[in-house]
């Protein structure tokens, strides 16, 4: 079953069901509050395929629980997270939104389909005839390599090829 994708741009805080492939571009590490009772937090930065960068949090015990996921420069599929209006300090982009990532937000790694295997072929020549693939118009003599060699660099020893 095919997967519909939007992009961020089209994400709001009136939906309830939707599926984004981001990368992580930076994912920062855990800080705490000074509220009380203080909050553990994770703050990540998303971008899409059409560049639209999202500023996500990841709060509590589900920092753990994703622990393994979201890792910078991967890419992601990510369904139904809660969305909210982002504070004007906190954003990263045009996007007015922000995502919090919990335990009930899918996240799925994005597996790069493998292409085709192209097909590898070789041609093979006796070695008799290779001669016939030699350059012959531009035919270097050991003299004209010694005479070229000595206007460029007296210290080079004398190599044939």
């Amino acid at each position: 079953m095919a997967r519909r994708c939007l992009s961020v741009h089209e994400v709001h805080d009136k939906m309830r069901r939707w599926t984004v492939l981001v990368q992580v571009v930076e994912k920062l590490h855990v800080l705490t509050n000074n509220g009380s009772p203080p909050i553990r937090f994770q703050r990540l930065v998303l971008i899409d395929s059409e560049g639209t960068m999202v500023s996500a949090v990841i709060y509590g015990n589900d920092i753990r629980y994703f622990a393994n996921l979201l890792q910078p420069f991967k890419r992601y599929y990510i369904t139904s997270g809660t969305v909210k209006k982002q504070d004007a300090k906190y954003k990263v982009s045009d996007y007015q939104f922000s995502w919090v990532i919990h335990n009930k937000t899918l996240v799925e790694e994005y597996v790069k389909p493998n292409p085709p295997m192209i097909p590898c072929t070789f041609e093979f020549a006796k070695f008799e005839d290779l001669f016939r693939f030699a350059d012959m118009e531009n035919v270097q003599s050991e003299n004209n390599l010694d005479n070229r060699k000595n206007q460029f660099d007296p210290w080079t020893t004398k190599i044939l090829v």
